[in-house]
């Protein structure tokens, strides 16, 4: 029952992944049966679950390292005995269709502004008692925000999903060609 607990913490992890500023979506389904020594399992190998993947295939390299990370952490270690190991765990994966979602924000619209600051430029003559301003009034101005512009983009999302199957007490034939 030990077993069965540690795969849907583990399962659980596997499947969060953040992308960006994302809300990850996680959708976890753990159905197992454990022997009473089954935590005396320790050593494991990974394999496609898919006859069609290579061991050697880059994205399922990538997939298995988010796995062998997880169980690393748990106690559990990669078999140096690919023939023999305790465990054997499938490992499937894929990307979703594109998902389309609309979003509208707005940006600021830059501009000079009155300020309510004025400056006289003047010139006083004084002729006989009576003086004469010559000159200038003029507002000064700064830059400011003067409105906004909205704008609407479309973002596009892929779901990642990872299914582990198993494991499977060996011996289960392995067979070399999938191993490497």
């Amino acid at each position: 029952m030990r077993l069965v607990f540690l795969l849907s913490v583990l399962f659980i992890q596997a499947c969060v992944v953040k992308v960006g500023d994302h809300t990850p979506r996680v959708n976890t389904s753990v159905s197992s049966l454990a022997s009473e020594d089954s935590s005396t399992f320790k050593s494991y190998v990974l394999i496609p679950s898919s006859n069609s993947v290579s061991i050697n295939d880059l994205q399922f390299k990538e997939y298995s390292s988010y796995v062998k990370r997880l169980l690393k952490k748990n106690g559990y270690k990669d078999s140096q005995d690919k023939e023999n190991p305790d465990l054997v765990i499938f490992v499937g994966y894929g990307i979703g269709e594109p998902e389309q979602s609309q979003y509208t924000y707005s940006m600021p619209i830059f501009g000079t502004t009155p300020t309510g600051v004025y400056t006289l430029n003047a010139t006083s003559t004084n002729n006989g008692g009576t003086t004469q301003l010559d000159g200038t009034l003029t507002q000064q101005r700064a830059l400011a925000v003067t409105g906004y512009s909205t704008h609407t983009n479309i973002r596009t999302n892929y779901t990642r999903h990872l299914a582990c199957s198993g494991p499977f007490r060996s011996p289960i034939s392995v067979q070399s060609d999938l191993i490497g």
